[in-house]
């Protein structure tokens, strides 16, 4: 058998999505047979090495459909792997389908017009796929609540955590702490700034608190649909010399500066997975995060929990993190254990299991 990973949205997407892909195209590398298994990438892509084949086609575009299929056509995969929700109108033999969220129909605000058209092709992707894979039991109930797709072909298939996600030593520590001017004690709010990460309130829950005036709220990540209202929060509380926007960090840092942090914050109000918080607990750093799934599932009892939609509640729980030592401890030393739980050559295992259900 030959199975093939669409890996062309990695050439425009480094976090994300584009990093489920890379990690499970490593993962499932490992996992299998010489040439059984190979990447397929946007031919300006020059990172994979020699297991890729490059096609003239880029992802999220329609136009060149029918390009794509005749390329991989020639390939002769008996299945094809689609980590982004949508399957090519045209696509040739079998088919599997990764579902992150639907967050583009149960918040459709937090999207663009071409964002929405385009994943409101899921519908019909997910009814044409042999399988779909979920990254979260809650992301696989609110697709078979919001489409007809047929349950026994819905897998759900958690994401694992890479081992650089580990606590950060004290000299890589200080060495974020110089680059980002990071000055002070800091909670840190890590990805994209979106409306549906509720940062609005968590700006105002910290801003309105007396007993976080010696720690700092970091917000880290690139400026999406929200970038303008959080600023003018951020204004309107008086509050820029405690409130960073740092943009997004470099993916080599990204672990020393969660494991800097004196804790993780993420008052989501809609997530599919919820992988800051795994990282987090992986690199030792305690979490504060909305009471909703999936980010209940994920920390698992590692984390103090609040109602995203109150802000009092926000303000509570960021508190609580800070002044309680012994409980900080205790969910440090669960969220490390919770997170050795999640493995990518599971996820592969687990992956192959699906190719080969849909190939039956």
């Amino acid at each position: 058998m030959r199975f093939g990973l669409d890996a062309r949205l990695a050439y425009f997407d480094r976090g994300g999505i584009g990093r489920y892909i890379h990690c499970l195209a490593a993962a499932l590398e490992r996992e299998c047979a010489p040439n059984e298994f190979a990447v397929v990438t946007d031919f300006r892509d020059s990172g994979w090495g020699g297991n890729s084949r490059g096609v003239i086609a880029s992802a999220r575009s329609t136009r060149l459909d029918w390009l794509f299929a005749l390329q991989v056509a020639a390939r002769r995969f008996d299945l094809l792997h689609y980590p982004d929700h949508v399957i090519p109108r045209r696509s040739p033999g079998r088919s599997v389908v990764t579902v992150h969220d639907v967050s583009f129909w149960r918040m459709p605000k937090s999207h663009s017009p071409a964002s929405r058209a385009y994943y409101e092709r899921c519908r019909d992707s997910v009814r044409r796929a042999n399988a779909v894979i979920c990254v979260s039991e809650f992301t696989r109930e609110e697709l078979l609540a919001m489409t007809e797709v047929d349950p026994e072909k819905t897998f759900t298939i958690n994401q694992g955590l890479e081992p650089r996600f580990a606590p950060a030593g004290a000299r890589r520590q200080e060495e974020v702490h110089r680059r980002y001017e990071l000055r002070r004690p800091y909670l840190l709010c890590l990805g994209t700034i979106g409306r549906r990460k509720n940062l609005v309130r968590l700006v105002e829950a910290f801003a309105d608190s007396p007993v976080l005036e010696g720690t700092d709220l970091v917000l880290a990540g690139a400026a999406g649909n929200a970038i303008k209202e959080v600023r003018e929060a951020v204004e309107r509380r008086h509050a820029g010399d405690r409130i960073r926007i740092i943009g997004a960090i470099a993916d080599e840092d990204v672990p020393a500066v969660i494991s800097a942090a004196a804790a993780l914050v993420m008052p989501s109000l809609y997530e599919g997975f919820g992988l800051p918080v795994l990282e987090a607990m992986g690199c030792g750093t305690p979490v504060v995060i909305a009471d909703r799934r999936p980010l209940i599932d994920v920390a698992d009892g590692a984390a103090i929990t609040v109602d995203p939609k109150n802000r009092r509640a926000i303000r509570e729980g960021l508190e609580r993190r800070v002044a309680d030592s012994g409980r900080r401890a205790h969910d440090r030393q669960l969220g490390l254990e919770r997170a050795r739980t999640f493995d990518w050559s599971e996820v592969a295992r687990k992956t192959l299991d699906v190719y080969r259900w849909a190939l039956q």
